[in-house]
C-alpha cells in the first residue's frame, strides 16, 4: 500500500513562515537597504552620483545616512567640497545647507546621525561634492560617494523674457507655456497682472489647476488695447500657494506709435493779414483712429500762450476711405500784435507722447510794438518780445516812438532835437552856432587885439 506523506512546506502556516525567514535573516542581519541616497559601507561602487532634485522656494530634506554597519559609529568628512556654498562647512547652496553630524569630521558619531540636505532653495544652481564614511571599528573600512544637488525653478515658463504684443490685430495674443519641474503634481498656480494705467488692457486666466510632474500647458495672454497704444506696460506675476515661488514677465502692449501725416511741418503766422492757418492730418493706419486730441505745448510768448487751435479732438477713417476722411483739416490762429513759438501736438489715447507734431511761429521776426506803458519799442526776437527802444518824454505808437514837441536837450552839441510830423529828427545849427538847452546860439566875436599888444 503507498502511503503519501506532505510535505510540511505544504502547510498554509509553514509556507508563510517559509516566506519571511529570509526577510527577518536580512534585517537582523544588517543587510537591509536604506535610503537610496545612503552610502554602502560595503563599498559598493555607485556608477552616477546620485542626484538631488531641489525646486526653488520648495522646503528640500534628504539626509544622508550609511548602510550595512549595524551599531557602528562612523566618520564623516567633506572629499570635495561644493563650489559656491563657502569655503567650510556647514555649506550653504542658495538656501539649502549641507551640514556634517555634529563632532564631525573630528569625532565619530553613532549611524543614526546623517549628514543633513536640508533647506529651502532660493535661487536655481548646479553643485557638486564627493563624502566619505570611515567605520570606527571593524578595520576602519572607508567608502565614498558623489553627489550633485541641482536645484531648479518649481516651474519653467516659455518665454521667460518680456512678451511684446504688435500694433496689428493679429499680433494681440501670445501663448505662454507652463512646465513643473517637481516629481509631484502642483495643485494650483496663480496668475496676476499688476499694470501701470488705471485701465489694464491684458488679460490672462486667473490660476492653472493640477499640473502633473513634468507636464506643461499653454496659457494664452491677450492685448485688448486700443490700436495706438504705446509705451503701456504691465507686469505679468505667476505665483504658487504655499511656497516662496514668484516669477515675473514683463508685458508691453503695441510697440510703435501711428503714422499720422501732417501738411505743413512748420507754420509760420503773422500781423495783420496772416493771423490764421491751417494744418493738415492724415491716417495711414489701416484702422480707424478716435480720440485724437490736438493741443499746443511749449508755449513762449508772454504770459498768456499767443496761439489757439481749433478743434482740439477728431477722429480719422482708415488711409484710403473713399469718404476722404481718412485726413482733416485744423485751423490754428495767432492773437494779433504778439510774439512766439510754440507746438501744435498730436496725441492719441494710451500715449505717453505726441505722436506727430508742427512747429508754430508768431510774427515774423522784427516785427514790433509799443510797451503797455508806451515808453519803449519791442521787438519780436527768438519767439520773444524784447525791448529795443526807449521812447524818453515821448510816447511809443505803432511800434514807433511819436514825438508832439520839440524836446529840451540838445540832440548833439550843434543840434537841436524838433518834432516833425510826430517823428523826432535833428536840426542842425548855423555855422556860427552851439546848441544849449535845445537853443542854437550864436558864438559870441572874439575881441580884436592891437598890434602893440604883442610888443610889450
Amino acid at each position: 500500500m503507498n502511503t503519501r506523506i506532505s510535505s510540511p512546506w505544504k502547510n498554509a502556516g509553514v509556507r508563510w513562515f517559509h516566506f519571511w525567514l529570509p526577510m527577518l535573516a536580512l534585517l537582523l542581519g544588517g543587510t537591509a537597504r536604506g535610503a537610496p541616497q545612503d552610502i554602502d559601507m560595503n563599498c559598493v561602487a555607485a556608477p552616477t552620483p546620485h542626484p538631488f532634485n531641489a525646486r526653488v522656494g520648495t522646503l528640500f530634506d534628504q539626509p544622508i545616512g550609511t548602510q550595512n554597519n549595524p551599531g557602528a559609529k562612523v566618520f564623516w568628512e567633506f572629499v570635495t567640497n561644493p563650489v559656491g556654498c563657502g569655503a567650510t562647512p556647514p555649506f550653504n547652496c542658495n538656501g539649502v545647507q549641507i551640514a556634517l553630524p555634529a563632532g564631525a569630521p573630528d569625532s565619530s558619531v553613532p549611524n543614526t546621525e546623517k549628514v543633513q540636505v536640508h533647506g529651502t532653495p532660493t535661487a536655481p544652481g548646479t553643485f557638486a561634492f564627493r563624502l566619505v564614511a570611515t567605520l570606527d571599528s571593524g578595520g576602519g573600512t572607508s567608502c565614498e560617494r558623489d553627489y550633485t544637488l541641482d536645484i531648479k525653478p518649481l516651474l519653467s515658463i516659455t518665454p521667460a523674457g518680456a512678451i511684446v504684443f504688435g500694433k496689428s490685430p493679429g499680433d494681440h495674443k501670445k501663448v505662454i507655456a507652463i512646465t513643473n519641474n517637481d516629481t509631484i503634481a502642483i495643485g494650483e498656480i496663480d496668475f496676476t497682472i499688476t499694470c501701470t494705467n488705471p485701465l489694464c488692457y491684458f488679460n490672462i486666466a486667473d490660476k492653472l489647476v493640477n499640473l502633473g510632474p513634468g507636464t506643461s500647458q499653454d496659457r494664452e495672454v491677450t492685448f485688448q488695447g486700443p490700436l495706438w497704444m504705446t509705451d503701456y506696460l504691465a507686469t505679468l506675476v505667476v505665483t504658487v500657494p504655499n511656497s516662496s515661488y514668484r516669477f515675473e514677465i514683463a508685458l508691453q502692449g503695441n510697440k510703435g506709435k501711428p503714422v499720422i501725416t501732417r501738411q505743413p511741418d512748420q507754420l509760420e503766422l503773422s500781423s495783420p493779414h496772416n493771423l490764421q492757418g491751417s494744418v493738415v492730418l492724415g491716417n495711414q493706419e489701416s484702422e480707424k483712429l478716435t480720440g485724437i486730441g490736438i493741443r499746443i505745448a511749449d508755449c513762449v510768448g508772454g504770459d498768456s500762450c499767443p496761439f489757439s487751435v481749433t478743434p482740439n479732438a477728431l477722429e480719422l477713417e482708415p488711409k484710403g476711405d473713399v469718404s476722404q476722411q481718412d485726413s482733416k483739416a485744423v485751423s490754428v490762429e495767432l492773437v494779433e500784435n504778439t510774439c512766439g513759438t510754440a507746438n501744435l501736438e498730436v496725441t492719441v489715447p494710451g500715449s505717453a507722447s505726441s505722436v506727430a507734431a508742427v512747429r508754430l511761429k508768431g510774427l515774423s521776426e522784427g516785427a514790433k510794438v509799443c510797451s503797455q506803458d508806451r515808453k519803449s519799442v519791442r521787438e519780436c526776437r527768438n519767439g520773444q518780445w524784447q525791448t529795443t527802444q526807449r521812447c524818453a518824454r515821448d510816447f511809443c505808437f505803432g511800434g514807433e516812438c511819436i514825438c508832439t514837441q520839440d524836446g529840451t536837450a540838445c540832440a548833439t552839441i550843434t543840434a537841436r532835437s524838433v518834432c516833425s510830423n510826430g517823428t523826432r529828427v535833428e536840426e542842425k545849427c548855423s555855422a556860427n552856432q552851439l546848441c544849449a538847452n535845445n537853443v542854437c546860439q550864436t558864438l559870441p566875436e572874439p575881441p580884436v587885439l592891437h598890434p602893440r599888444f604883442f610888443w610889450r
